[in-house]
């Protein structure tokens, strides 16, 4: 029997035991209790045991003779058995986290511990997304985004995207370094850094791999999360002026390029507001703006 990576099918709920009696079914099906147990040199009481726990979860069948040979259902049977029934529990998850009431927002920082918690907080900030994303994603980070990144354009949002490697997205401004290969290269991992409606922000600095994070941070603390989006805005355009001085672009193409930013940076951007009254105590925007969803 190959050695096979089970940890996908304890993510999906069967435990250690049940997904090596499960695979080793997949390739000598049908068999007994007693030999499933020697197939894999597990004590028979606890194979029998994990053998109704997986008939119960329905990932195997049973005949109904005294021998009670036991055979793995088909993997795509078992994975669209698995895919039904967490959409059923995720609906209902849903009702029941609907009777709540969500905790407001606020002003501090927290850490996102996995690269799964790092994207999807960037697939839930470009869905709610309403003027403006400013973003700097390593080419990892654009693979795993670019359809939300797109999405929200087509809504209307002014995305601009620092990237470092060619690419074009619809409705995305994408700002390209011709270096960005060596910049790559240079980091011992990749970064996804954005800011969003000048409201909330995220910066992290994940595994080549994308599978550990080595640092992220995210708040809707609006003053600093303003902070980075005016720093952000300049750093994108002295890269862009500086791509178009490299190509020998006309003076009449570099005004263009500063006009085109510095209209990202005018004071009535969503946040400016928050961002000003933020520590002398003056009411938030009526409508609501930046809290945490």
């Amino acid at each position: 029997m190959p050695d096979l990576d089970l940890t996908p099918l304890t993510q999906l709920g069967l435990t250690q035991l049940e997904a090596e009696i499960y695979t080793f079914l997949l390739e000598y099906s049908p068999a007994t209790g007693y030999g499933v147990a020697k197939g894999i040199s597990k004590p028979t009481a606890n194979t029998y045991k994990a053998l109704e726990s997986l008939h119960q979860k329905g990932a195997i069948i049973i005949d109904d003779s005294d021998t009670r040979l036991c055979r793995a259902i088909p993997t795509d049977e078992l994975l669209d058995h698995f895919q039904r029934r967490f959409e059923t529990a995720r609906n209902q998850a849903h009702a029941e986290f609907r009777k709540l009431k969500a905790a407001p927002g606020d002003s501090r920082i927290y850490q996102l511990k996995t690269a799964e918690q790092v994207l999807q907080r960037y697939r839930k900030m470009l869905s709610r997304c309403r003027r403006v994303a400013v973003l700097d994603f390593f080419p990892y980070i654009v693979e795993h985004l670019k359809s939300e990144m797109t999405a929200a354009a087509r809504r209307g949002v002014k995305v601009t995207l620092k990237a470092y490697c060619p690419i074009e997205l619809p409705g995305v401004n994408v700002i390209g370094r011709s270096d960005g290969g060596t910049v790559v290269e240079k980091w011992p991992g990749m970064w996804a850094n954005g800011v969003f409606d000048a409201e909330e922000y995220l910066l992290a600095f994940l595994s080549r791999d994308g599978k550990q994070v080595y640092q992220a941070v995210w708040s809707n603390n609006h003053y600093l999360s303003w902070i980075y989006y005016g720093g952000f805005i300049n750093e994108l355009q002295a890269d862009a002026l500086e791509e178009g001085i490299n190509r020998n672009l006309s003076r009449e193409a570099l005004r263009k390029i500063i006009k085109k930013h510095s209209r990202l940076l005018q004071l009535e951007a969503t946040g400016y507001k928050d961002a000003a009254s933020f520590f002398i105590g003056r009411p938030r925007s009526k409508s609501g703006k930046g809290k945490q969803k």
